[in-house]
């Protein structure tokens, strides 16, 4: 009987032991990035939750070239800034790289996906601009994600839209009508 007693003791002291030791942070990241210009940098948040000061490692990888600027630690419960710097290398237009950040505090690890959005600095962003805002590429890629619910809102809002502006154009033209016949009266 005092066997199974010190057993379980013996247990629920480890438990407590091994719980309070853990290793804990968080991160704040942006989910997307748009470099314009030669480069543009942007943070992350580290936040410390353990006990114990803890090593800092930042990894970035990415299909262009970037610079990662960290501190070695991060002291308990306090945040540490990592400033990430991308460098556009001229790539044509507009094009997505889908990029990781892994950042590791002592023996923890946490991974995030960064989409870096990049955006060509030549003389003709308003040009492509335009061409990428009326374009509907992006509609089709997306709108396969639809589900059957929001086809038939879309489609509803298009006959919707569709009588709105037969409408305005009838009411204007009969306007424009009654104008002109009161005119020459």
């Amino acid at each position: 009987m005092f066997n199974s007693k010190l057993n379980v003791a013996i247990f629920l002291l480890a438990l407590l032991v091994l719980s309070s030791v853990s290793f804990a942070f968080s991160l704040t990241s942006p989910d997307s990035i748009e470099v314009q210009g030669k480069e543009t940098y942007f943070l992350v948040k580290v936040f410390n939750e353990s006990k114990d000061d803890q090593l800092l490692k930042v990894n970035f990888y990415s299909t262009t070239q970037s610079s990662v600027s960290a501190p070695k630690s991060v002291a308990s419960n306090a945040y540490a800034d990592v400033k990430i710097t991308v460098f556009n290398n001229n790539q044509p237009n507009y094009n997505e790289i889908d990029s990781k950040l892994e950042i590791y505090l002592g023996k923890d690890l946490e991974e995030k996906n960064i989409t870096l959005k990049m955006i060509s600095s030549g003389e003709n962003n308003s040009a492509n601009f335009f061409v990428g805002l009326f374009s509907l590429g992006s509609f089709f890629t997306e709108s396969t994600s639809f589900t059957i619910t929001e086809w038939i809102v879309f489609w509803v809002l298009v006959i919707v839209a569709a009588i709105l502006i037969i409408a305005f154009i009838s009411r204007v033209t009969k306007r424009s009508k009654k104008e002109k016949e009161d005119w020459e009266d």
